[in-house]
This record gives structure tokens, C-alpha cells and sequence, in this order.
């Protein structure tokens, strides 16, 4: 809401980064032939949108409904 009051002080950036590869998987002549193809796509997208007003961030929850998860329970296995 605060972008929306601010008008034309108001700038956004999107902000996009990718990892993904891309390999062909399965026989050489089934997939020469064109009978069977498959392309396996392993990697990882990220995507943010950052709101400034007057050179100030004002994204007030940038993480969405994940703000609010509090602390990773994350304990070692021994």
C-alpha cells in the first residue's frame, strides 16, 4: 500500500535467478528415431520483487506466507 501512495516515487525491481540444466536421458535410438524422448530439467527458480520509495525498501513481507514460520527445526543426526 505504501507504493501505491507514494505514486511515481515508487520503483520495483524484479529480480529473477535460475539454475536449470537440461539433459537428454534414455536409449540413442529411441530418441534418434523420435519413437521415445525424454529430457530430464533438474535445477532451481527463484523470483522476488523488491518496492522502493524514494531509495527506501518498503517490502513488508517479502517472504509471503512464510514470514511468519519462525526458526528451521533442524537437528543432527549423529
Amino acid at each position: 500500500m505504501t507504493c501505491v501512495s507514494a505514486g511515481n516515487a515508487c520503483r520495483g525491481w524484479e529480480l529473477n535467478v535460475a539454475r536449470i540444466t537440461k539433459a537428454r536421458a534414455g536409449n540413442f535410438f529411441a530418441d534418434f528415431a523420435n519413437f521415445k524422448r525424454r529430457t530430464e530439467t533438474p535445477g532451481w527458480r527463484f523470483k522476488t520483487l523488491i518496492s522502493l520509495v524514494n531509495d527506501v525498501v518498503v517490502n513488508n513481507n517479502p517472504l509471503g506466507p512464510y514470514q511468519d514460520m519462525g526458526p528451521s527445526n533442524v537437528t543432527n543426526a549423529r
